[in-house]
């Protein structure tokens, strides 16, 4: 009964967490400054807005949400070099930008391959003084990418991840 009980509280955390997050990436306009080198070197700062994301002035559209699990939390987790915590949530979605798109110095978020899904992940408590990170991990492929490690390891469909914090 307490182990069911603990699962049950642990699941109403998890879609509590992933519901303000997402409210957060999709409710209004926010800048997000670029953290990772990978960010800098390719993205610079982006935009979010309620369709998407604004990359080095491409609009990106997020379309076709997908809530992280718990368990795929920890797999995206472990992509950006974070620890699991309480205040991590996230979706992947489904999205397009092509290959020949040109972003900071020439650059694109998937090499030759076309963009087609990207791991949102955000974490940080939400107020004035406090600071959001947001994590984006790229992919090309037909098939929503699979974050367990066994499969994720041996990905060809991984193109990159950024951070990012948001600027107030």
């Amino acid at each position: 009964m307490k182990r069911a009980l603990a699962q049950a509280t642990a699941m109403l955390v998890s879609l509590t967490a992933t519901l303000v997050a997402s409210a957060q990436i999709e409710g209004h306009p926010s800048k997000w400054i670029a953290l990772s080198t990978t960010a800098m070197g390719i993205t610079g700062d982006i935009r979010s807005d309620p369709t998407g994301l604004t990359i080095a002035g491409h609009h990106l559209q997020l379309r076709s949400k997908q809530e992280l699990s718990a368990d795929e939390i920890g797999d995206a987790a472990r992509l950006f070099s974070r620890k699991v915590t309480d205040d991590l949530s996230g979706a992947i979605y489904r999205t397009y930008l092509g290959a020949n798109t040109r972003l900071f110095g020439s650059n694109t978020l998937c090499g030759k391959k076309d963009t087609t899904w990207v791991v949102v992940m955000l974490s940080g408590p939400e107020g004035a003084d406090h600071r959001r990170s947001l994590y984006l991990a790229t992919f090309s492929g037909k098939n929503a990418p699979d974050l367990r490690p066994s499969v994720i390891d041996k990905s060809l469909d991984l193109c990159g991840t950024y951070w990012y914090e948001r600027s107030n």
